[in-house]
């Protein structure tokens, strides 16, 4: 009688930033599963939440739409709220600009809860849309190249 394999699953998660870095990992995690005597494993791309990059570069967004609005002359009172002139900050474009449209779209509260790209390009082509039309000014969304300079 043969005797049963029992095959056990492991869930092991790395994460690589960089795209051009996946197939040297894939490699190296091959190699080394090899020589422990695994000959079976499965690589899948990691969904679900931002990564670090992403929250940098979303709260840069929000740093370079603030002062884009200030500098154009687009206090709060003259962009949503009549009152008294209050300058843009970062974290006023995230609770008057950025969440409103989260909440309403996703329905999700928290930035923490945004898919990788899909909910952020999503939110994003929403609000810069708006204020755009709005008030003519447009920031282009951070890139990876933009954030490794500040």
């Amino acid at each position: 009688m043969d005797k049963e394999i029992r095959k056990r699953k492991f869930e092991i998660k790395f994460i690589i930033e960089k795209e051009g870095d996946l197939q040297t990992a894939k490699q190296q995690i091959l190699e080394e599963l090899t020589n422990k005597g695994i000959t079976e494993f499965e690589v899948k791309p990691l969904t679900g939440r931002r990564t670090d990059a992403q929250n940098r570069a979303l709260h840069e967004y929000f740093t370079q739409l603030a002062n884009a609005l200030n500098e154009a002359g687009f206090d709060i009172r003259k962009t949503i709220r009549e009152g008294i002139d209050i300058p843009w900050t970062k974290n006023s474009v995230k609770e008057y600009l950025w969440r409103p449209v989260q909440e309403a779209y996703l329905k999700k509260h928290s930035t923490t809860e945004l898919n990788k790209t899909k909910d952020i390009d999503a939110v994003y082509d929403i609000v810069n849309r708006a204020i755009s039309e709005r008030c003519g000014v447009s920031v282009p969304f951070p890139s990876i190249d933009e954030l490794m300079l500040t």
